[in-house]
């Protein structure tokens, strides 16, 4: 009826378009100066190779650069089979062994990851080569059964 009617106008008016005032804002970002968004990219890449480069001293890990978002999603599995764990173990204990938080591969659909784990690079160089020679200490450890 006329509440339906109305709600359906309203809907419309908010998920039809950008109001005004937000296509203003777009104009002056397209019109402004790239130099911010140029600098927090190669900021980003350099994070990146840091992380990678760290990541491929371990090595019964792969890893690849990412191209577009700030994680990496290195392979694990050879560490799973010799240790025994699934990802989720693996992320749960390195959480509590060494403060390093992963997020294990197997919450991805239908399991895709489920021997990978997904590492941010979303920090400072300092905690990303921290982290992942945390991430090594573990490894080690997992192998020889420290």
């Amino acid at each position: 009826g006329e509440v339906s009617s109305r709600m359906t106008r309203l809907a419309v008016n908010i998920w039809s378009c950008a109001t005004s005032f937000v296509q203003r804002a777009g104009i002056a970002a397209l019109k402004g100066s790239w130099k911010p968004v140029e600098d927090m990219i190669r900021l980003f890449e350099r994070r990146r190779d840091v992380a990678v480069a760290k990541l491929r001293e371990i090595k019964e890990i792969d890893v690849w650069p990412s191209k577009g978002a700030f994680y990496l999603f290195p392979y694990i599995g050879r560490v799973l089979k010799i240790v025994n764990m699934t990802s989720e173990e693996f992320a749960e204990k390195l959480i509590e062994k060494k403060q390093v938080v992963v997020l294990p591969g197997s919450v991805f659909p239908e399991k895709a990851g489920a021997e990978f784990i997904r590492i941010s690079f979303a920090l400072n160089e300092g905690a990303i080569t921290d982290g992942i020679e945390r991430l090594k200490q573990f490894v080690e450890e997992l192998k020889y059964g420290i």
